[in-house]
């Protein structure tokens, strides 16, 4: 992944302004910075969701995307979420994600009927299914482990570092100890 002299603006206003960074396989880039930096802003423009203003972005191979709010759809179960982004075969990979997740048994139930740290964990599972399904070879996390509690969050690092095997990771997060457990690298953005 290559990104050079990256600029977003929303009107006259630059959120991120000429940003040059490149990773590799096996980079976990912690994305760090206050409210307002541009955090999600350059995810979603390494999803391909949101043109750059100025420079370039290149991303060699699929994209895996987890989003900051978990955009689970309200009508179908926990499992039914994780198969929905699953290509045809692969729909399998739900429940082992929903294991690792410690939802299988949760896996009949809806959005409405699950708590916002459980939603967070399928959404979770389901973009970690869809990385391994489609062997993406960038995984982006916006604070994925919201609402989950701490010793919850602890068994779940490494699932997230065995996620990130052979494939670049940039995980935005405010929590230090999730970014300490989880990357080797730093990216500060102003």
């Amino acid at each position: 992944m290559k990104v050079h002299d990256l600029t977003v603006a929303y009107g006259k206003d630059a959120v991120l302004s000429h940003l040059s960074f490149e990773a590799q396989p096996g980079d976990r880039i912690h994305l760090s910075g206050p409210s307002g930096a541009g955090k999600t802003t350059l995810l979603s423009v390494l999803a391909g969701l949101l043109p750059p203003t100025e420079g370039t972005v290149t991303v060699d191979g699929t994209v895996a995307f987890l989003f900051q709010d978990s955009r689970l759809l309200p009508w179908l179960t926990a499992e039914e979420n994780v198969r929905f982004v699953l290509p045809r075969g692969r729909e399998v990979l739900a429940e082992p994600y929903l294991r690792a997740v410690e939802l299988w048994e949760e896996r009949t139930k809806r959005p409405d009927q699950l708590s916002g740290g459980m939603c967070r964990r399928v959404a979770l599972a389901r973009a970690l299914a869809y990385a391994e399904a489609t062997n993406a070879a960038l995984l982006l996390l916006d604070e994925p482990l919201t609402g989950v509690d701490e010793d919850r969050k602890a068994r779940l690092y490494p699932l997230l570092t065995r996620a990130a095997e052979n494939r670049i990771l940039l995980l935005s997060t405010h929590d230090p100890a999730e970014a300490t457990a989880l990357c080797n690298r730093k990216l500060t953005l102003a």
